[in-house]
């Protein structure tokens, strides 16, 4: 399932357990409700972005008394899966916001205002080739670096069919989320870029086409 909120949060059932593939703003918990799922066991990211995964704290939270999902516990830990690569902006983002030279001196330096406010748990780190299976479906993890430098896409395979959850390597039809993400310098660390990211970008979509998926969900 799709649940369409700020983003598009991804949802895998195995009975009345789900995985999510980000989370937004936290308001998948309505949809999740309607389906009659009342736990949620693991959660996987595609990237670090605010808008993807600062919902992962209401979620956390006891439901509402008119919600019948929970914040299921096995072992104490709900398994939380982000991208190798951007663990540190996770876990430890305080160290980005409490680093002047975050702030200062930003020539050779790329900002963007989508960190996250406080740093979230991680049990799970996952990068190329890694493989998950969860309840009947394996997912495989794919390298997609372009909106973000650890950016990762998730190819799952359940139900006879083939699904990439691409967070946002594409936005649309021949539409991308934004030029700036690419800003990066090819050659050069000028943070002006010119686009300089876009090879990276145009290298994750041919693998997210090679890969043949029924259906790609950004």
């Amino acid at each position: 399932f799709v649940h369409h909120g700020c983003i598009n949060v991804g949802i895998l059932r195995a009975g009345e357990r789900a995985l999510l593939i980000d989370c937004g703003n936290g308001d998948v918990r309505s949809t999740l409700d309607a389906l009659g799922m009342t736990s949620v066991d693991t959660v996987l990211f595609t990237h670090h972005h605010r808008d993807g995964a600062s919902g992962i704290a209401s979620l956390t939270s006891p439901p509402s008394p008119l919600s019948t999902s929970v914040w299921r516990r096995e072992g104490g830990e709900v398994r939380i899966g982000v991208p190798a690569q951007e663990r540190p902006w996770f876990e430890k983002v305080e160290t980005f916001w409490n680093d002047s030279k975050m702030r200062w001196h930003l020539y050779n330096y790329h900002p963007h205002n989508l960190m996250l406010a406080e740093s979230i748990p991680v049990t799970d780190a996952y990068a190329e080739g890694d493989q998950i299976q969860w309840g009947e479906a394996r997912i495989s993890v794919l390298d997609t670096p372009g909106h973000t430098d650890g950016s990762v896409s998730y190819l799952v395979e359940v139900d006879g069919g083939r699904f990439a959850f691409c967070g946002d390597t594409i936005y649309d039809e021949g539409q991308i989320w934004d030029l700036y993400s690419l800003q990066k310098g090819d050659g050069t660390t000028d943070y002006h870029g010119f686009l300089g990211d876009r090879k990276r970008l145009a290298q994750s979509l041919e693998k997210l086409r090679l890969a043949s998926p029924d259906a790609l969900i950004p």
